[in-house]
């Protein structure tokens, strides 16, 4: 989930992305080059960041011959990239060109970025100009917001140290009340170096607002929430200090900052491991505490509000995708929806990766603390996480990447709404929902897991197979316990369960 750091033996340890490359990484492998390469745009072996005077550019560009792939104007410089082999076989002095060697941020890498940000009109397939930081992610999602207004909504959800908004994006068809819908989130930048991850996040955005039969198949049961950079702070760090930054919080000081998917309060810290570590220069630093940091905060108290029904969060590049239980020693439920559901999303996944075939894992490394393990103790929510098959290439390559790993999500979305499952409304004897305690006599669980509905609608889903059976149990306090028989269906039909009062003292 992020690059600059490798293990030798015990030891983890800072090193050029030159040298990743013939190394396996925790999170990653670098391998041999095939239909789309590995080879992330600060990869100084394979891309070399070029420095000269904005007057010789038209010159060397000709020179070249536009084997350019990004161009940034700062202080009548441009920083142009360049694939090595070119570089090492021109005369640089022609151009006073010389390589950069210090570790910029990626905004000199970013190809069209600053094109991006000077274009004053807007249309929805600017999303697909170029990657995104938090000043264009802000301005997208605000332009959204008032070109599809009956779909989408721009929220803030919590405010990082530093002051930056976490924004998320809410979709649904709004002429629909909400009291018969689900809540769904797709997370991305939460390691903010991994920002081909915010990537994933707007492709589904835009197939959301701009395919019409896939409005019709999810908005109107589902309120899908998407936050494309959920570590705004990290994202600062990386875009503008180092690109070597940004997998830990903090805009000012992010090597001493926390990764905040190491902070989530679930086994925090008693792992033990290097992977989620107590020691604060590590790149796998859990915080001074359980959910210590705002942005976890923020997303615990959305998870919070909404129960999220399904979950995926986005990270770069181990091409698989996880599911919970990561933490090493605890048992899953039984029957493992996650598990189930997670063979359904991945069957017929087929990356782009050169030579790893995606899969289905629980876990890369031992680990604690992490979004997917907190939110499916909590709430049951089928949560996962997304390995993107490539980390941060050239951007000409990113449409096709989305393409070959859209169908996790959309499966996801199908899953739940046109899957078996069981759906019901738990309410009070005066028709209000109530907060009810329920459980399925034919799931087990192992870690002390609790599940109620939501608060709000009194609504409670669950993904169905047979081995759960057809009986709930439902405990409400100040109300009569009752064994209900639910009807499960792939239909969206919602059972209402009415409560009475209790008459004993």
């Amino acid at each position: 989930m992020g690059i600059m750091f490798v293990q030798i033996g015990k030891i983890v340890t800072k090193v050029s992305l030159g040298f990743l490359l013939l190394m396996d990484i925790h999170c990653f492998t670098f391998l041999t080059r095939s239909t789309i390469p590995i080879a992330p745009l600060g990869d100084r072996s394979t891309f070399v960041l070029v420095s000269l005077p904005s007057a010789n550019l038209p010159t060397f560009k000709t020179y070249t011959k536009q084997k350019i792939n990004s161009v940034y104007e700062e202080n009548n410089f441009s920083f142009v990239l360049l694939p090595r082999a070119v570089w090492e076989k021109m005369d640089r002095s022609l151009f006073l060109a010389s390589e950069v060697t210090t570790p910029l941020g990626f905004k000199f890498f970013a190809e069209n970025y600053q094109t991006q940000l000077k274009k004053s009109t807007f249309e929805v397939s600017d999303v697909f100009s170029g990657y995104k930081d938090q000043i264009l992610n802000e301005r997208y999602l605000t332009q959204i917001s008032l070109t599809h207004s009956e779909f989408a909504e721009k929220q803030i959800i919590g405010t990082t140290q530093s002051k930056n908004p976490i924004f998320a994006l809410r979709l649904t068809r709004k002429n629909i009340s909400d009291n018969g819908k689900v809540n769904v989130l797709l997370h991305c930048s939460i390691h903010a170096n991994e920002v081909i991850t915010t990537e994933h996040c707007y492709d589904a955005i835009y197939t959301l607002i701009t395919n019409k039969k896939l409005k019709e198949r999810y908005l109107d049961q589902l309120i899908v929430w998407i936050i494309p950079i959920a570590n705004p702070d990290g994202s600062d760090a990386f875009w503008n200090v180092s690109h070597l930054q940004g997998r830990k919080n903090g805009s000012v000081n992010n090597l001493k900052g926390v990764d905040l998917n190491r902070n989530f309060p679930i086994h925090w810290g008693k792992t033990g491991g290097e992977y989620s570590s107590n020691k604060i220069d590590s790149p796998y630093f859990q915080g001074p505490s359980e959910g210590s940091e705002l942005e976890t905060r923020a997303l615990i108290s959305l998870a919070e509000k909404e129960r999220f029904v399904a979950s995926i969060s986005y990270h770069a590049f181990a091409n698989a995708l996880l599911y919970p239980y990561s933490v090493e020693g605890f048992l899953n439920p039984s029957p493992d929806l996650a598990e189930i559901v997670g063979k359904k999303l991945s069957k017929k996944t087929r990356s782009t990766h050169p030579t790893k075939t995606f899969s289905l894992k629980k876990n890369l490394y031992p680990i604690d603390g992490v979004d997917q393990d907190f939110f499916y103790f909590r709430y049951g929510t089928l949560s996962y996480v997304l390995e993107s098959s490539h980390f941060n290439p050239e951007y000409k390559y990113v449409p096709k990447i989305l393409d070959s790993l859209r169908n996790v999500w959309t499966q996801m979305l199908d899953e739940i709404v046109f899957g078996e499952k069981i759906l019901i409304r738990v309410l009070n004897e005066e028709g209000a929902p109530l907060l009810t305690k329920i459980q399925i006599k034919g799931l087990s669980y192992f870690q002390g897991e609790v599940r109620t509905n939501h608060p709000k609608t009194g609504l409670f889903y669950t993904y169905y197979v047979p081995d759960l059976g057809n009986e709930m149990v439902l405990e409400s306090d100040g109300y009569e316990s009752i064994i209900v028989k639910t009807k499960p269906s792939s239909k969206w039909e919602i059972q209402n369960i009415i409560m009475k009062r209790s008459t004993r003292p």
